[in-house]
């Protein structure tokens, strides 16, 4: 009987177990699901265990990353500086202030939606109660494609920053065609990572229900989970302001 790393090998290694199941959903999103059998039940707890992680990577790393990079570009200005013997190229201002000070809405209201969206994705997935029951889903299954769906997802804001980070260094060397590419701003840079990140989602809850539960048209469940999971934030985002 197969069973993933997670599985097999938290009670020896638990950490190692956690990151290798980590790095397993987040680089073969499909081959992931050939270590999953559905006759078998999965450990909620562990399952559980692995959605806090990914909330910790998701709400702190990208703090860590931009704090990281701000030391990264202040050294690398101060090289420059040294090195031409005159101030011409001028020390950035500190890219992580200016990431956490852009609010179009609070943060609290930021970290509201995205904590919730995934959330009423999930009960979306519960919805599809007939369709559960025939193929003899149970709840413990749709965690445990809900979580491994969220890892890669889990990861864009750390890729925001990073991004952030590329296209202000390439200031340093002033090339003509970087200046269009700043002028979109910070906001509409996240706005195409969060598209991206609902992407992926959908990409490997599909994958989930094609190569794990073996459901017909899982595209299309994944993806009105998904609108469905929008939609009800977005709800409660309006009850909230």
């Amino acid at each position: 009987m197969r069973q993933s790393v997670l599985e097999t090998a938290w009670r020896i290694r638990p950490i190692r177990a956690v990151l290798q199941a980590y790095w397993w959903a987040v680089r073969h999103p499909v081959r992931l699901w050939s270590q999953y059998q559905l006759h078998t039940h999965p450990r909620v707890l562990l399952l559980v265990l692995f959605a806090l992680l990914q909330w910790q990577v998701f709400s702190r790393g990208w703090e860590i990353v931009g704090q990281g990079q701000e030391w990264l570009m202040n050294s690398l200005a101060d090289y420059l500086n040294s090195s031409a013997g005159f101030v011409y190229y001028m020390r950035t201002p500190e890219l992580f202030p200016r990431v956490i000070s852009y609010r179009p809405i609070t943060i609290g209201e930021l970290w509201m939606f995205l904590f919730c969206w995934p959330l009423a994705t999930l009960a979306g997935l519960m919805l599809f109660f007939q369709s559960n029951r025939a193929f003899k889903v149970r709840f413990a299954h749709l965690l445990q494609i809900f979580i491994h769906a969220t890892a890669l997802p889990s990861l864009l804001l750390i890729g925001w920053v990073i991004t952030e980070m590329l296209l202000d260094s390439l200031l340093f060397f002033r090339p003509a065609w970087i200046i269009p590419l700043n002028q979109w701003g910070y906001a509409r840079n996240l706005q195409l990572w969060m598209i991206a990140g609902g992407v992926a989602f959908w990409f490997n809850l599909w994958m989930g229900y094609q190569r794990f539960l073996r459901m017909p048209r899982g595209w299309g469940v994944a993806g009105l989970s998904l609108i469905l999971g929008y939609l009800l934030s977005a709800v409660v985002m309006i009850c909230i302001r």
